[in-house]
Parts: C-alpha cells; sequence; structure tokens
C-alpha cells in the first residue's frame, strides 16, 4: 500500500482567469506525496510554463498562490501542498501595482 501511494501519477487541470484575459487552461503530472495534494512549488513553477501575460515575464518567483482564509487570503509557501481539487483560488502574478490577479480552479483526475 505505501509503495502504491509514492508510485500513484494523477494529472492535474488548471483553469485560470484573469479579468480582460481569455481563459486559460494547462494539465501536468504529479506524483502526490499526500494523498490528492497539490505541491506549491511544482504548482507554481507550472503556472509560470504555461500561463501568458502580455508583457510580463512570468517566473515561478513571481507567482503567488494564495487560498481563502477567514479575513482575508493566505499565501501559501513552496514547502506547502494544497488540495488537488480546489475551486476559486487567487494566484496573483507579478509584484505591486504590475500584478495581475488569476481566478483559479484545479481538478485531479
Amino acid at each position: 500500500r505505501e509503495l502504491y501511494q509514492i508510485l500513484r501519477r494523477m494529472t492535474v487541470t488548471v483553469t485560470a482567469t484573469a479579468a480582460g484575459q481569455a481563459e486559460q487552461t494547462f494539465s501536468y503530472d504529479e506524483s502526490p506525496h499526500v494523498h490528492d495534494a497539490l505541491n506549491v512549488r511544482t504548482f507554481k513553477t507550472k503556472f509560470a510554463e504555461r500561463i501568458q501575460v502580455p508583457g510580463m515575464e512570468i517566473t515561478p518567483e513571481n507567482v503567488h498562490v494564495q487560498r481563502a482564509v477567514e479575513g482575508g487570503l493566505l499565501a501559501l509557501k513552496d514547502g506547502d501542498v494544497f488540495p488537488g481539487d480546489l475551486s476559486a483560488f487567487v494566484v496573483r502574478v507579478g509584484e505591486g501595482k504590475e500584478a495581475v490577479d488569476f481566478q483559479v480552479t484545479t481538478s485531479t483526475s
């Protein structure tokens, strides 16, 4: 059973929408260490590779994953994991006034 968990692979489908931009969707494979959980670092890297923002260079360092918590948004750190099936969380790309907020949904299969 332990071995199965380690070898398990899942496909993550990400849908991201920013104001005034067309919806963007991409998929990637993840081997979760925690059941059906996504690694924040991997997610940021894939997001940076696949999402386009006109006039902005996206790197994993300027991708900020934020989950809604009571009273606001919680920024997730690289070592964190989050549920693979998560709707309507915010990924902020860039810094300050230049930042673009994406509404993001993930699903796994």
